[in-house]
Order: structure tokens, then C-alpha cells, then sequence
């Protein structure tokens, strides 16, 4: 299992993964981040989403996806 990190940026706020999470693939931290992304949207009623992003980064600390909020849209509509 890789280590993955989830940083939140956009709308002048960045938040950094300090802990991260394990995960089998990458494409398994992408899924994450979009039913993270989802959660988020149910959480909130402004449009910012569209314009926020996780940047999942591995191990060593080096960009591997970037994840567009508004992506969990796609993926809910699916």
C-alpha cells in the first residue's frame, strides 16, 4: 500500500495534508478524493467547489493527480 497525500487548494485557502492515507493505487486515491469531493458538496450550498481542487501527492511529496471538486458532479451523475 502507497502512501497518499490530499491537499486542498483554490479560493485562496490551501489546506496540506500532514498525515495522509494509505491506498493500493493511485487510481484507488483518486476514487477517494472524489467521494470526498461528493461529501463536500452535500455539505455546502455556495458554488466555491467548482473552483477548489485536490492536489494527491505521494510519498515523497511530488504531485501525482489533480483532482477537480466539481469532478464529483461527473461522477454523481453517472
Amino acid at each position: 500500500m502507497a502512501k497518499f497525500y490530499f491537499n486542498l487548494r483554490g479560493e485562496g485557502q490551501n489546506f496540506d495534508d500532514c498525515d495522509g492515507s494509505h491506498y493500493a493505487s493511485l487510481a484507488e486515491a483518486e476514487r477517494a478524493a472524489l467521494r470526498t469531493a461528493h461529501l463536500m458538496q452535500l455539505d455546502t450550498e455556495d458554488d466555491t467547489m467548482g473552483r477548489r481542487w485536490f492536489e494527491i501527492l505521494d510519498d515523497s511529496h511530488r504531485i501525482q493527480a489533480i483532482v477537480p471538486l466539481s469532478a464529483a458532479k461527473l461522477v454523481e451523475a453517472a
